[in-house]
């Protein structure tokens, strides 16, 4: 090989190295593709509000929302049962009387307070107050016992501001049972029949 050849052939040596070198450098970048070149597409939040809706299970079709008011009585602890046409409140007697009496007792007074206010709060309130009691005893005596209690209802809140000709008074005694008062086999329910003494407080819209 003459000079000029050896000169050519080195030339060419170091046209590869040099291509070869470019080509690692090329390696060592990332590729347009590259995660890192992809930018994060923005991420709205949207945040839905839900509207809850309370339902009574005595409201006719397909229920009926509760007022507010309604709703703090039902948070209370209170039995409510609304419909269309009228609100219906539950009171356990053994929560408002003592055995066998129709003076309210002390710890029932927040209770009945917080319905008052509810009356209270209506234009041109329309309220029927009704005593049950349960099966034990005569039914003369039930009845009398039945009525006393709403009488007394009635006049807790009148003495608490609910206007007295609004409001109207009836004892069933153990006419209209809610739960049964014996089993089956005839023997004593209790918890039945602690569910029949009791004061419902209908008020109509």
């Amino acid at each position: 090989m003459n000079a000029s050849g050896v000169r050519g052939f080195a030339l060419c040596q170091i046209m590869l190295a040099l291509s070869a070198s470019a080509v690692v450098f090329a390696q060592d970048e990332p590729p347009p593709d590259s995660p890192s070149d992809v930018k994060p597409l923005p991420i709205d939040l949207v945040y839905t509000s839900v509207d809850l809706k309370y339902s009574s299970e005595g409201a006719a079709g397909a229920g009926v929302d509760l007022k507010s008011d309604v709703v703090d009585l039902v948070a209370k602890g209170i039995d409510v049962k609304e419909t269309e046409s009228e609100i219906k409140i539950n009171l356990l007697g053994d929560v408002l009387f003592d055995f066998d009496k129709a003076d309210i007792r002390p710890v029932a007074e927040p209770t009945l307070a917080a319905i008052a206010k509810r009356i209270q709060g209506r234009k041109q309130p329309k309220v029927l107050i009704e005593g049950h009691t349960d099966s034990k005893g005569s039914d003369s005596y039930n009845a009398k016992l039945s009525d006393r209690r709403a009488v007394s209802v009635k006049n807790w809140f009148s003495k608490h501001g609910v206007t007295a000709n609004s409001m109207r008074t009836h004892g069933w005694g153990a006419a209209k049972p809610v739960a049964p008062n014996t089993h089956p086999d005839g023997s004593d329910d209790p918890d039945g029949r602690q569910k029949n003494r009791r004061v419902e407080i209908t008020i109509k819209k």
